[in-house]
């Protein structure tokens, strides 16, 4: 089972709830991304463990908008 952590800016407010990094569950490996474009953190999933599901990982980038930068 994955961990989750809450982050907040003492600057600006901004808070986010993700593992702060690389993850995995039962079902799926996770990892947190920072979108340049959208300033803003994210979980996506990396790939799914059980090739039972029969499910690929959705592709690597920001869930908004595939074309936005990201780290």
């Amino acid at each position: 089972m994955g961990c989750r952590y809450s982050f907040q800016c003492p600057t600006c407010g901004y808070k986010a709830e993700v593992s702060g990094g690389g993850d995995g569950g039962f079902v799926a490996g996770t990892t947190t991304i920072v979108c340049l474009d959208c300033r803003e953190l994210f979980e996506i999933v990396t790939g799914y463990h059980q090739e039972k599901l029969g499910k690929k990982a959705p592709p690597f980038g920001c869930p908004k908008g595939t074309m936005h930068r990201i780290e």
